[in-house]
Parts: structure tokens; sequence; C-alpha cells
């Protein structure tokens, strides 16, 4: 693809805006929206190279998930290990078992359900102790990454080029 500065900005503003909202500086209430422009700048991207790699008869599905995994793989076995580190030594039983269940739900891209399956709100004073809680996002992306290749490939080898929206 070609390199776009308006979709750098939009990144550079995403990323700013969740970084100003944990350092509790969020100037609007709402500090998810820079999770929000994220996800809509990497589903446009991601789209748009699954679009052009299918247009060119190059798109080869076990290769896209192959690369996925291994750009998120490295960070996420990193994370999941340094943050057991840290629960073992310093968590009580219950947290410890709590975390446990946590560390299960992401093994499986599910801690998205995990943690929206829990009694609380996202942004309440008990979420602080949940290492793990900011990976509901990552969950959510992987899912992304699974299912809108399968549909473009559907959408276009059944319903023809001539109708994708773009």
């Amino acid at each position: 693809m070609v390199y776009r500065s308006d979709i750098e900005g939009l990144r550079a503003f995403a990323v700013v805006a969740i970084v100003l909202f944990h350092a509790g500086y969020g100037i609007y209430p709402a500090g998810f929206i820079g999770v929000d422009i994220f996800f809509v700048i990497s589903g446009f991207l991601i789209a748009s190279g699954i679009r052009q790699s299918i247009e060119a008869g190059q798109f080869k599905l076990l290769a896209f998930y192959k690369r996925r995994l291994w750009r998120i793989q490295p960070l996420l076995f990193s994370l999941m290990i340094v943050a057991a580190f840290f629960e073992y030594h310093y968590a009580g039983a219950g947290d410890l078992n709590a975390f446990a269940d946590s560390l299960k739900s992401l093994s499986l891209f599910e801690s998205n359900q995990y943690f929206g399956s829990l009694d609380f709100g996202y942004f309440a004073d008990d979420t602080s102790i949940m290492p793990l809680l900011h990976t509901w996002s990552l969950s959510m992306e992987w899912k992304w990454y699974f299912f809108l290749p399968l549909l473009l490939l559907l959408f276009v080898n059944n319903i023809g080029k001539r109708l994708l929206p773009w």
C-alpha cells in the first residue's frame, strides 16, 4: 500500500488519546475512543491489503493467518510471561486463580468474552489489579483477522468484484 500521512496522523491521535486517558489526563470521559479509532484504521488497512491481494490473485489464507500470528505472538507471549511472574510473586491466592482464568482466556483469544462476563465495569476501581484486562481488544482484533478474509473471499468468489463497495 501507498504511505498515507492522514492515516499516520489518525494513528498518532489514537495512541496519544489512549496514553493520556490512562495517565489520567483524558480531555474527554470516554478514553476508549482512541481504541475505536485504532480499530477502524486497522480494519481499513487490513481489508484494503486483503482486497488488493485477492484482486491480484495472490491471497493465501493460511499465509495471512501465519503473518498475523507471528506479528502478535512474540509480544503477547512476553506480556503473558511477565504478567504471570508478577502475579505469582505478588498476588493472593484468589487473585492468582482469577489471573489464571484470564490467562487461559487470552491464550484462546477469548479475553473479551471472559472480562465481559465478569460482574464489574471496565472503568471500575477494582480493574486496576487485572493485568490482562486490556487484552480484550487483542481478542477482538484476532476475531477480525480470522473472519474478515473468509468473508471477503466468500464475497468476491460468490458475488463478484463488481459489487465490492470500494
